[in-house]
């Protein structure tokens, strides 16, 4: 996960298999999501060959 976090850049798409692939819980997710966000990449979550969710943030900083 650290080099993947390293390496990416803008304009990039994470693609995971499903959120618990991604984090090892909720906290840690959000925070890797947010670190990916504030780089300008995407995160997608693939489930049956098809992707459900793509985003560009899970949550807003603003609440």
């Amino acid at each position: 996960m650290n080099d993947m976090m390293a390496f990416c850049r803008e304009g990039e798409r994470v693609v995971a298999h499903s959120l618990d692939r991604l984090g090892r819980d909720i906290r840690d997710l959000l925070n890797i999501v947010e670190e990916l966000n504030d780089k300008g990449a995407t995160v997608a979550l693939r489930q049956r060959r098809r992707i459900m969710i793509q985003n560009s943030y899970l949550y807003s900083k603003k609440r």
